[in-house]
């Protein structure tokens, strides 16, 4: 199982808990999670978890690029 890159998960956990307490995530494979779980994911490195953290990384990316803005 690979580890989620420490400061990766920092920023991630970070990002959500600035988030509202009702923000919701969906994902197409039909799965949602609310922050309070996002977080329980991304601490315990599961392969959700690990989903977020690369989305994440992955939005920023995009954004310092401008890619988006």
């Amino acid at each position: 199982m690979t580890k989620i890159d420490p400061l990766q998960k920092k920023l991630t956990l970070a990002r959500l808990e600035a988030q509202s307490d009702k923000t919701k995530i969906h994902f197409a494979s039909g799965q949602s999670f609310t922050k309070a779980e996002l977080i329980t994911q991304v601490k315990s490195e599961t392969e959700i978890g690990k989903k977020v953290v690369d989305i994440q990384v992955k939005f920023l990316q995009d954004l310092a690029q401008g890619k988006i803005y």
